[in-house]
Formats: structure tokens, C-alpha cells, sequence
């Protein structure tokens, strides 16, 4: 929970960012809020070996 609360601090951020690279990456949701909930933002590519299929988080879907 110490990591999550630091993350989630903005004054965290503020040393070396102008906004929050983990609320943007959360939209500003909670970890507990986000399971199951497809929050992958690049590709992993599975979809483009041959026998594989795109996860079920595939971003590239839509």
C-alpha cells in the first residue's frame, strides 16, 4: 500500500513531471477498482504470432 499511496502522491510527480504518470495510466481510478478492467495502453503483439490470438486486453482492437 506504501507504493500505491506514493504512486498516487502528487507531490511525487513534481519533481520531474508537469501531471501524474500514474493517474493518467489509472484515469484517476484506484488499483481495487481497476481489476479486471483492460487499462493496457500499448500492445503486446500477441496477436501478430502465428497460432496466437490478441489478449484480452488488446488495445489495438478497437
Amino acid at each position: 500500500m506504501e507504493d500505491i499511496e506514493a504512486l498516487e502522491d502528487p507531490k511525487t510527480w513534481a519533481r520531474f513531471s508537469n501531471k501524474s504518470w500514474w493517474a493518467q495510466y489509472t484515469g484517476g481510478l484506484s488499483p481495487t477498482n481497476l481489476v479486471n478492467v483492460p487499462v493496457r495502453k500499448s500492445c503486446c503483439f500477441s496477436k501478430d504470432i502465428p497460432g496466437l490470438m490478441a489478449c484480452g486486453f488488446c488495445p489495438m482492437k478497437k
